[in-house]
């Protein structure tokens, strides 16, 4: 994917950017918090489990499913929290722009946009229960910026930083 701003055949634009590293390993640490989360519960429904049962020699079964969870997560939120120049794909299109991809893909709907933050690498824009950061390149920050702003609705508050 670039990392110009380039129109698709269906009339959305793409593009791949370098994104701060603060801001990409802020996404590991709710990476962390999450798999503490499940071990945590894990480790809870086990002792519940163990007490209700009479086989009380099962102890290092109930600690053996939160350990796993957290050698299998913790390595994966460092590699992915300790990327040395993180990159994010967009798509821009009439009604969203959309930051990532696959399960990760996250939507702002313009519709729905009730702040919108410019600020001199990235645009935040927030709705009702989200925030969505696009970075942008360089060359393509004002075309980018004016097509968003063209797009959201007239109520919409937008802060220049």
């Amino acid at each position: 994917m670039s990392e110009r701003v380039e129109l698709q055949e269906d009339g959305s634009y793409r593009w791949s950017c370098s994104i701060d590293k603060d801001f990409h390993r802020s996404k590991a640490k709710a990476g962390f918090w999450a798999c503490l989360a499940v071990a945590g519960v894990s480790l809870l429904a086990g002792f519940f489990a163990s007490g209700m049962s009479s086989a009380h020699n099962s102890i290092w079964m109930i600690l053996l499913v939160p350990f796993v969870i957290m050698i299998i997560g913790l390595p994966l939120i460092f590699l992915y929290g300790s990327a040395e120049d993180p990159h994010e794909s967009y798509v821009l299109t009439e009604k969203y722009v959309k930051s990532g991809y696959g399960r990760e893909a996250v939507f702002a709907t313009f519709e729905r946009t009730k702040n919108v933050s410019i600020r001199p690498r990235y645009i935040e824009l927030s709705g009702q229960f989200r925030t969505t950061r696009v970075y942008i390149p360089a060359e393509d920050r004002e075309f980018v910026r004016e097509y968003i702003l063209a797009r959201i609705p007239g109520n919409a508050v937008v802060k220049y930083h």
